[in-house]
């Protein structure tokens, strides 16, 4: 598959064919037009081919893979597109994403460029539908020459220095992602290995690159990539690329720093616009399409929508948001009316009644004894903030939890000295209150107290919240100041009960009586497994949430063993064997998309639930992947005749028998601001998509890190993903 695929590759760069793959033909290519083409031959560095025309072929859009194959051919119709229109640039890691040259907004040193992506993707009697989507890419204004210029004063050296090192978050161990500008319309990805210390273009040789020889990294350019004008005093930086071996020398000129910005650390005039409305989004999306030349399209004998698409009446649905139970017979009921006024008091009430009544359910495994770490006594850590801070965050516990806890204070700042005071204790929960530029720091905490469970609080945050507290002057802004800092508490407090294997609330009904979900770690060496048994108090065990993590024997690939993981499957109810009424209904969720195998160990990890009499053997069983982040980048919203506006959480479309597209967020979330950003569920043989995506939909009203919010995917996956990346953090080898 690797030789089509660079052949398809070769023909659309250099001759302009919008070429794929025919699935199962042993090498044959599928050409998207309706001329004959002659006889065309491309070369890679250990191979060459000859492609010649056969004659023409009718794919029929009712079968599957010849959906999915014109769906990929029209998608590299648009590569060839876009690779003819200027203004824009692409990475090599991408053909689907395309960043305008000209930034929208700058601001303290950063860029942020408009980034535009599309994807195909069939929709069942339609035709193939065509995403398009708008976000941004944030780079550094000026290239690395500036931050490695020679003839700096010592300081003014440092301090660009310093700040190059800021951006690339040298503090997270970040090497920094770099963006090679090499001459043509695709720009390399590299990454920081060092400074060159003043070294220029003219002093680093001889070098051999493709197998010739240079006098010189200037001698290069001028021979290879003249029209970049290096000269000869230009500074170096070296840098490493993922299919090259060694650091390799660059024109610091050349490349730009990309940077990674969390929400935090984002200046406030690009945090302001980095949101799109639906109406923007929709703009947006008709200006583009109407500015992408057709031609193609005709030339392959395609036919064109002139509007966007809008699903048929039986091709979506508003999923029903579920009952909720809270603590002391509490319940949060269905919205009345399918509204936006009517979403937001649902969400509401979820904090109230945590406030009034507390969490549905307590472990008192976990003990009522909490352990705080804070900061030494400082001018910004006061000794009134720690007593204040301390006081009102375990009363706020106590109260969600409905128990006396009590504190257990820690001071340190030291990684070594909070380790140490740790250590003597019987393992347990523990609220550590960090600075935010040391993530180092308490990943290593987290790696020496790996029988720890560790909740980190923002120390600057805290103590931002408390000067807002202390220095209102005005009601209005004492009410407000109050408000920031209960609700720093109160989601903290949430946080950290959660951990404590609280339950805040659950399901009151739903489309299952349980759900397993299956994931695997960023780097792929741990995976796990979620379960959640939610059904009603007469049918025991009527909840349980079970959550483990083990290490993944190859970590090259997605893959799950089916063995190992039909052993950890049937492990998880292990211990409730005799002792539990079946399950007759089990929605089982994988976060991404099945690989290999793993389909008969989930079916072998089942029959053996089967055998120890925790699955009923008429259970209803439904199996599906969830793509929390979809490839496709499809967003979904409701068009009116003054433009466009979120969906209702809750609503789906089906674009065919096997995959739901859901918003678990929409109006009563986000409002105006942003877009419903869906995630897609794709079903298994056997599956009812639809029963499925109503489970799905429920499953994220478990948001118990946020309760007046829907979340924008299930939780059970989001459980095993936390648990994951926290076995990770412990990892050593995890620490970038």
């Amino acid at each position: 598959m690797q030789l089509p695929a660079s052949v398809c590759s070769k023909l659309r760069r250099q001759q302009r064919l919008i070429v794929a793959p025919l699935h199962g033909s042993g090498g044959d290519l599928v050409a998207l037009q309706q001329t004959p083409f002659s006889q065309v031959e491309v070369a890679g560095e250990e191979w060459r081919a000859a492609v010649s025309d056969v004659g023409e072929i009718q794919l029929d859009l009712e079968r599957p893979e010849e959906a999915e194959l014109l769906a990929v051919l029209v998608e590299r119709g648009l590569v060839v597109v876009f690779e003819g229109m200027s203004g824009y640039f692409n990475l090599s890691t991408s053909t689907r994403y395309w960043c305008s040259r000209r930034p929208a907004r700058a601001a303290d040193g950063i860029e942020m460029l408009p980034r535009i992506s599309f994807a195909t993707l069939p929709v069942a009697g339609e035709g193939i539908g065509i995403a398009l989507d708008f976000s941004h890419m944030f780079r550094t204004e000026n290239a690395l020459d500036y931050y490695f210029a020679s003839g700096q004063n010592p300081d003014e050296r440092k301090r660009r220095e310093r700040e190059f090192d800021r951006l690339r978050g040298r503090g997270d161990r970040r090497k920094g992602t770099l963006l090679y500008d090499s001459g043509s319309q695709t720009f390399s990805q590299c990454y920081f290995s060092h400074n060159s210390h003043g070294q220029k273009c003219a002093e680093v040789g001889p070098l051999e690159f493709g197998g010739e020889r240079y006098e010189s990294l200037h001698d290069y350019y001028t021979k290879k990539r003249s029209s970049l004008k290096v000269k000869a005093e230009d500074p170096v930086v070296y840098v490493s690329f993922r299919a090259m071996r060694g650091e390799k020398p660059v024109a610091a000129k050349l490349l730009r720093l990309r940077v990674l910005l969390d929400p935090q650390r984002m200046p406030r005039e690009l945090r302001a616009n980095t949101t799109i409305a639906p109406g923007v989004r929709r703009e947006l999306s008709e200006e583009l399409w109407r500015k992408i030349p057709k031609e193609w399209t005709a030339t392959a004998g395609l036919t064109v929508s002139d509007t966007l698409w809008t699903p048929d009446e039986s091709g979506q649905e508003l999923l029903a948001p579920p009952r909720l139970a809270f603590g002391r017979g509490r319940d949060v009921k269905a919205p009345a009316e399918a509204s936006p006024g009517a979403y937001k008091s649902y969400f509401k009430m979820r904090r109230e009644h945590l406030t009034r009544g507390g969490v549905f359910s307590y472990d008192e495994a976990a003990g009522r004894e909490l352990i705080v770490v804070t900061p030494p006594e400082s001018r910004y850590w006061s000794g009134v903030l720690q007593k204040v801070f301390v006081e009102d965050f375990v009363a706020q516990v106590s109260g969600l939890a409905a128990r006396n806890l009590r504190a257990v204070v820690i001071r340190g700042e030291q990684v070594d000295d909070i380790v140490e005071q740790l250590r003597g204790r019987i393992p347990g929960n523990a609220v550590v209150v960090f600075n935010e530029r040391e993530r180092s720091a308490y990943s290593v905490l987290s790696h020496e107290l790996s029988q720890w469970s560790l909740k980190r609080m923002t120390r600057s945050r805290i103590e931002q919240a408390w000067r807002d507290r202390r220095e209102a002057r005005s009601d209005r802004d004492r009410r407000r100041a109050e408000r920031a800092w209960e609700d720093l508490l109160f989601h903290s407090a949430i946080d950290i009960l959660d951990q404590m294997r609280a339950t805040p609330w659950r399901l009151g009904e739903w489309a299952y009586e349980a759900c397993l979900a299956i994931d695997v770690s960023e780097g792929r060496r741990y995976f796990g497994l979620s379960l959640l048994v939610c059904r009603p108090e007469n049918r025991w065990p009527s909840l349980l949430r079970v959550t483990r993590t083990w290490p993944k024997g190859d970590p090259k690939y997605e893959t799950i063993q089916p063995t190992v993981l039909a052993d950890k499957i049937a492990g998880l109810m292990a211990e409730l064997k005799g002792d539990a009424e079946p399950l007759s209904s089990l929605l089982v969720l994988r976060d991404g998309r099945e690989c290999g195998d793993e389909a008969d160990g989930i079916r072998a990890g089942l029959e053996r639930w089967k055998e120890m009499e925790v699955l009923a053997q008429s259970a209803k069983v439904d199996v599906a992947d969830v793509l929390k982040k979809s490839v496709k980048n499809v967003r979904l919203w409701i068009a009116g005749c003054d433009g466009a506006s979120n969906v209702l959480e809750g609503q789906a479309v089906y674009p065919d028998e096997q995959t739901a597209i859901i918003c678990c967020t929409g109006a009563g979330t986000l409002g105006s601001r942003g877009t419903a950003e869906p995630i897609v569920v794709r079903a298994h043989d056997g599956c009812n998509i639809r029963r499925a995506a109503s489970g799905v939909f429920a499953l994220s009203q478990l948001n118990y890190s946020s309760p007046t919010k829907a979340h924008r995917y299930p939780q059970p996956l989001r459980e095993v993903d936390a648990m994951l990346r926290g076995r990770v953090d412990r990892d050593m080898r995890g620490i970038k």
